[in-house]
Formats: structure tokens, sequence, C-alpha cells
């Protein structure tokens, strides 16, 4: 978000918990807010934050960004969208920009992401650029426990995998395949691609313990 490096962020040491009382500091300008100051972007954010929440001014709709759906820690649960963090700070954190969602615990967060970025593609008025930042829970696991939490749907797709932990992780993978491209078939739909730079980023490398 800075195109900073970590280590002059102050952030390098560890990721940020959910009792930390600090953030990304205030003194960086981050890339939506650029894009909306220089060339009039919208800007928009589906999925994990986890840059800070401890004052609202840390919070994503203060920090150039038009909106954002999803969670400010680090990692939760997929479906009740709860997180308890090592310092035993529990609670739900789910959210549509500062208000809390309270009707979404029987929703696996991936298939929420896609049906917020479908609504925000569909509501574009096109005349306006756009950047649309999906940092997707998927392939994360769950809670302190680490735990992986799979949607109903694909649990029969990777049968053939011997590993039961691991045919969970690529039925997690495939669901986050599939809401890119739902986004990037409503991106075509809309003449969006014909102008559009897509990015893939990957924030971790793969984890060597099997259950992850």
């Amino acid at each position: 978000m800075t195109g900073v490096h970590p280590i002059h962020t102050g952030l390098h040491n560890f990721v940020l918990r959910s009792s930390s009382p600090t953030g990304l500091p205030l003194d960086f300008k981050l890339w939506p807010q650029y894009l909306k100051q220089r060339h009039n972007y919208a800007t928009h954010i589906v999925g994990k934050w986890h840059l800070g929440f401890a004052r609202k001014e840390y919070t994503p709709t203060y920090r150039g960004f038009d909106s954002h759906v999803g969670y400010w820690g680090g990692s939760e649960y997929y479906y009740n969208h709860t997180f308890c963090d090592v310092d035993g700070v529990c609670g739900h954190d789910f959210r549509h920009n500062m208000d809390v969602i309270t009707n979404a615990s029987v929703v696996y967060s991936t298939d929420y992401f896609t049906d917020r970025c479908l609504h925000i593609i569909d509501q574009h008025n096109t005349s306006q650029p756009m950047f649309l930042y999906v940092p997707y829970q998927a392939v994360h696991s769950s809670g302190v426990a680490n735990i992986l939490e799979l949607p109903p749907k694909y649990t029969d797709m990777f049968s053939h995998i011997s590993s039961a932990d691991r045919q969970t992780f690529a039925a997690i993978a495939y669901s986050m395949d599939a809401s890119i491209g739902a986004v990037m078939e409503a991106l075509h739909n809309k003449h969006m691609l014909n102008n559009s730079i897509v990015i893939f980023i990957s924030d971790n490398g793969g984890d060597p313990r099997e259950f992850m």
C-alpha cells in the first residue's frame, strides 16, 4: 500500500495484532490516496485490511478508500467472522466501512467478497477510473487454531487427493480461483478490461507444515 519496504514503516518485526495500539503510520500516503487525489479514481477494498484499527484514522475509508467490505484484523473464521488472537482478544470482525455486518454468519467469506465485487463493478460509472483492491481471506487458515474451512459445494471435487487437509486447502484455493474468474468476467462484460491492469500478488510463500 505504501511502496515502502516494511523496515522503513516500523512494522517489520511481526504482523499487527488485534490488540495493537497502533497501525501503519499515518504519515505514509497509500496507493488509493495517490490515485484519488491525482487522477480522480474511485477506490474500493474488498477483504482483509490488517494495517491497524486502534483509531478510526487507521482504517480503510480514512486512508483513501471510498468503501471497504471485509475485516480489519489478520485472520478469522470464514463463516462466523470472529477471531481470537494470541493475546486473548476476541470479537466479531466483519464490516462495511465503519459499520459491523451482523447478518453474514452463514455466508462463506470468499462468496461474500465475490458478491461485493460484482456489485461494485455493476454500479461503477465507467467514465471514472477505478481501483479495486481484493485481498482475499483465502487461503489463510482460520483463527488461532489454524484450521481450514472449505466451501461445502467443493467438498467432493478433490476426493482424489489422499490428504484430507490438502483436499480442504485445494477447495479453498479453487473457491478463490472461481471468485477471480467471476470478477474478471464482470469486468469483461462491462468492457472495463479494455483499459485495465490486473495484478496478482501473494503476501507469503507456501507453509511447509502439512496442515497449512
